[in-house]
């Protein structure tokens, strides 16, 4: 006997997974984030690159914020940092439209500093 999957039934099965996909994201920006206040850098990055690459503009934050200072063994790169806080920000993430602003500003100064003879 064939199983019929009503269209309710359907709809309850993807927004279970819907769900889970995100409390997963979720999980993983948060031991992201626990990890980083322990000070290990390198489980913060794991966690939160798997949790950006679903989207998660907390752990996309996470990741600018440690590229743009260069925390642990990661070498400080600003040009990382603005992509995953551009990232972020396109998801309405309030503290990486200030940093990416931050470094916008910086950049676009240093850069008229280079230009401009003294």
């Amino acid at each position: 006997m064939p199983v019929r999957v009503t269209r309710w039934a359907f709809a309850a099965l993807m927004a279970s997974a819907v769900i889970l996909a995100a409390s997963a994201a979720d999980a993983d920006s948060a031991t992201g984030n626990a990890a980083f206040e322990r000070g290990d850098i390198v489980r913060a990055m794991a966690e939160w690159t798997s949790a950006a690459v679903r989207g998660d503009p907390d752990a996309e934050f996470g990741l600018g914020m440690l590229h743009e200072r260069g925390d642990g063994q990661l070498k400080q790169d600003y040009k990382k940092a603005a992509q995953w806080y551009e990232k972020a920000a396109a998801h309405d993430n309030v503290g990486a439209q200030y940093r990416l602003a931050l470094i916008s500003s910086a950049t676009a100064w240093a850069a008229s500093r280079l230009r401009s003879p003294r």
